[in-house]
């Protein structure tokens, strides 16, 4: 067996603590968006809205807490970016850490709904659009 060398990776600084903060994750389905989802929940944040592209399949592998909302996004539709940002401005009063996490790497140049490049409106457009 090979030996895959990793860099050593430190542990998180003791006395994080995310107490009353509302945390937003895009791409909180599955991989790092939904470790993540886990580990600020065990860092005690208030609320976790995991923004996921399907709701009805990603909210059976979302971390289940009465402190985690599962929310559509679907950051490869600017309809759907909008519609979410408006239905989180009305349900939530404060956001404080906003992780944009939802991103693809393709190899070939696909289409959007919107006819922009996927790779392009998914990392980038779909963000501005979240924050603005």
């Amino acid at each position: 067996m090979v030996d895959i060398i990793q860099p050593k990776v430190d542990p998180l600084p003791t006395g994080i603590d995310f107490t009353g903060q509302t945390i937003v994750i895009t791409g909180a389905s599955a991989g790092m968006g939904l470790e993540i989802a886990k580990q600020v929940l065990i860092l005690r944040a208030s609320t976790v809205i995991l923004a996921v592209r399907n709701v009805a399949k990603d909210d059976a592998c979302a971390t289940h807490s009465a402190r985690t909302t599962v929310m559509e996004l679907d950051v490869d539709r600017y309809d759907s970016v909008q519609i979410f940002t408006k239905k989180l401005q009305e349900e939530i009063p404060v956001v404080n850490i906003l992780i944009l996490n939802a991103g693809i790497g393709l190899l070939k140049l696909e289409r959007s709904p919107s006819e922009h490049d996927c790779t392009t409106q998914i990392n980038y457009y779909s963000n501005v659009l979240l924050i603005a």
